[in-house]
């Protein structure tokens, strides 16, 4: 017989979660949309780019994998938000609504 936890490690599911290819094909797409660039109002930088979800991955379970909640930020800008985050969700989302027209405008 097999053993089935009663309680899921919120942790363990998380960690198989950002390792999912439906999580690799959304990180992914968000890095093809900003150009794997630093989308922090005049930075630019290309160094250390790390996909951000705007409304936080563990509280919003179904916009994981929304693209228009993911935005490229640089390390050092991902930090600076962290634990910050509903601070700046508005700032981030019209940059993303702006990169999306701006993308469509040029197809």
């Amino acid at each position: 017989m097999t053993f089935i936890p009663r309680i899921i490690n919120k942790h363990l599911l998380t960690r198989q979660d950002r390792t999912s290819p439906r999580y690799i094909n959304w990180m992914s797409s968000v890095q093809e949309r900003d150009g794997k660039t630093c989308q922090w109002p005049n930075c630019g930088s290309k160094d250390d780019i790390e996909v951000h979800h705007i409304k936080r991955f563990a509280d919003k379970s179904h916009l994981r994998y929304d693209i228009a909640n993911g935005i490229c930020l640089c390390k050092q800008h991902h930090k600076a938000i962290n634990g910050k985050e509903k601070d700046f969700e508005q700032m981030l989302y019209k940059i993303v609504i702006e990169n999306n027209a701006k993308q469509n405008k040029d197809k």
